[in-house]
């Protein structure tokens, strides 16, 4: 729905709550500071309450306006107001639970968030046949659905925090603290400078997808659907790297930090490469069973060979954001998007106008983007002013506190 793909753009640009969190978190904890661990929880969940409010109000007073700029029609206007009024209510709990995943990985916890969300879609679901099949609700009642499974997967994982003392309840009666809050806006606005390019990015390669026809668009969702398989294996892959290497660092042993990363783009490597060589050979009958439209079929096959292609790069570049997530060098990784989809989206208008390629239009923008992702993210790792320099061995972290000292024979 309308209303759904609003939600869909608005709440992933906050994304920084999560990222920003995870490494902060880590590296106190490295210290063997708990209470500067749960301070910065408790900041977070200060400053996600304000934003999600603001963001909560925004869309509920600006709804109207919102779904014209949308393009809804007359026919569909009511329902998805009603859809995006309701949904506007889980803003804040969307929020808190994003600080509260990144607060979990930053402990090396990645059972509480899943116990956390497979919680909340069993509600979800659950909710779902009571409001919609039961009560007759419709839209509504997904909307509630959604909002009332929200809460209680965050609420859960809140939970599981103060439980784990990760948060302190003390700490949330604290009034912010602007060094804290600075820090978050800090990473904040580089990493949304980063959703913002992705986003600008996959927006007009939708809309030029859109001008190629239905087929194009159903085939393009067989194969984001077979690419997405990818993402949540080498996503644990991602996440590791963010805790390990932030918590590496907040010790001050940057050698075990890049001998724990070049490990994980190698296992990165060769999932991507095992995951894309399945793709390839699998492609016909994964695409039969999305469908036995004869077109769509055509598209989907003619483009899988290059969705596999580009499992590889696709891999890698997940596991580069994680290190460069965990070692906080959020500027590099905002600006690199914002230059990195240029050529992408050069590729993407060049060939549309050019060629009648159909779907591999798309995937060949899309290739370039990843290409370009891991060719910047690789060049900053490997240069002297990378995050994990070599040359860094000998600099006291910025936490203050020096690496660890090699160990000496006698």
């Amino acid at each position: 729905s309308i209303g759904g793909s609003v939600v869909q753009v608005s709440f992933p640009l906050f994304n920084f709550f999560s990222y920003a969190t995870t490494p902060m978190v880590a590296r106190a904890l490295a210290r063997d500071d708990p209470r500067e661990a749960s301070r910065l929880v408790a900041q977070g969940i200060w400053l996600s309450t304000a934003v999600g409010i603001t963001l909560m109000l925004f869309l509920f007073f600006n709804c109207d306006g919102i779904l014209r700029v949308m393009g809804a029609n007359a026919e569909i206007f009511p329902f998805a107001r009603q859809f995006l009024l309701i949904r506007a209510f889980s803003a804040p709990a969307e929020l808190w639970l994003l600080v509260a995943k990144g607060a979990s990985y930053g402990h090396q916890n990645t059972k509480a968030p899943l116990q956390a969300i497979a919680t909340g879609s069993a509600v979800h679901l659950a909710l779902d046949f009571l409001f919609i099949l039961v009560m007759k609700e419709g839209l509504a009642g997904a909307a509630m659905a959604v909002v009332i499974s929200q809460y209680t997967a965050t609420l859960m994982l809140l939970r599981s925090l103060v439980v784990a003392k990760v948060l302190l309840l003390q700490d949330l009666k604290r009034l912010p603290d602007p060094s804290k809050i600075f820090a978050y806006l800090s990473a904040g606005s580089s990493l949304l400078l980063r959703t913002v390019s992705m986003q600008t990015f996959y927006t007009i390669m939708t809309s030029v997808g859109a001008r190629m026809g239905t087929s194009v668009i159903a085939a393009h969702a067989i194969a984001r659907q077979c690419s997405s398989l990818e993402a949540l294996v080498v996503d644990g892959l991602a996440v590791a790297a963010q805790a390990l290497v932030a918590m590496y660092i907040g010790k001050g042993d940057r050698i075990s930090a890049r001998r724990l990363t070049r490990r994980l783009l190698l296992l990165g490597a060769i999932a991507g490469t095992v995951l894309g060589a399945l793709l390839f050979a699998l492609s016909g009958p994964i695409a039969s069973a999305f469908t036995t439209d004869p077109v769509v079929l055509a598209e989907a096959r003619r483009a899988m060979p290059l969705v596999a292609a580009i499992q590889l790069p696709a891999a890698l570049a997940y596991i580069f954001d994680g290190i460069f997530l965990g070692a906080r060098d959020f500027q590099y990784l905002g600006v690199a998007m914002m230059f990195c989809v240029v050529p992408a989206i050069s590729v993407l208008l060049f060939t549309s106008q050019n060629y009648t390629l159909g779907l591999l239009t798309l995937w060949i923008a899309s290739g370039t983007l990843l290409i370009a992702r891991v060719a910047a993210l690789s060049y900053r790792y490997n240069t002297e002013g990378g995050p994990l320099s070599a040359s860094k061995d000998s600099q006291i972290t910025a936490e203050g506190f020096p690496p660890k000292p090699a160990s000496s024979t006698t």
